[in-house]
């Protein structure tokens, strides 16, 4: 389907390399990892092994530094958090701000499979947790939630955020959030946001 895979291949080298996309003659790096800290040592890649790419400061340094070399953007795509927790941890934080002082602009979290916290940190952004979108964890209102995101991109930068919480129906169908959702995902966020027309808060720079 021509969707390109980022964070896994046939040896570390492979799994730590940059996908490059290209939009309106804007080019963006996507590179992805996994902390190891839930995931089996046995899973990651090494030379002449296939695997997925461990998440390391050191790592993930050395990668953006090169990646920006390539492209006019670095999106991280972070695999980390501690399950169900409404706030980032110490390991997401360090492992975020990483990425960005090696000049990521975005870095897009996931595995607490609930809504945590957005960051604007020196000139990037951060999600720490997008929560659940396409998921079967019913048992509970906030695995329930999640946040779709809209980030606009320039060679500067991002220069606007967009979010839209969702509300997970009947197992893994996202729809629009009822109004307790929306007030319960926007308290998470821990940033100002404003209204648009069509229902989306906005974040700025």
């Amino acid at each position: 389907a021509n969707i390109l895979g980022i964070g896994g291949g046939l040896n570390d080298v492979e799994a730590r390399a940059p996908k490059i996309i290209e939009v309106r003659g804007l080019r963006i790096a996507v590179l992805g990892y996994v902390a190891g800290r839930f995931t089996p040592a046995t899973y990651e890649a090494q030379a002449g092994k296939v695997g997925v790419a461990f998440a390391r400061v050191t790592d993930i340094t050395a990668d953006v530094v090169v990646a920006r070399e390539m492209a006019d953007i670095v999106v991280v795509s972070l695999h980390a958090g501690t399950e169900y927790q409404p706030k980032s941890d110490a390991v997401q934080k360090r492992l975020a701000h990483a990425a960005i002082d090696a000049g990521a602009t975005l870095v897009l979290g996931h595995h607490p499979h609930v809504v945590e916290e957005v960051e604007r940190y020196k000139d990037g952004l951060i999600i720490y947790s997008l929560g659940n979108f396409v998921f079967d964890q019913m048992w509970s209102a906030d695995t329930r939630r999640g946040l779709m995101a809209e980030i606009t991109l320039d060679r500067d930068g991002w220069s606007q955020a967009r979010f839209l919480p969702i509300e997970i129906f009947d197992y893994a169908q996202p729809r629009l959030a009822s109004p307790a959702a929306v007030t319960a995902v926007k308290s998470r966020l821990g940033v100002s946001l404003a209204d648009d027309a069509d229902g989306w808060w906005i974040l700025a720079p």
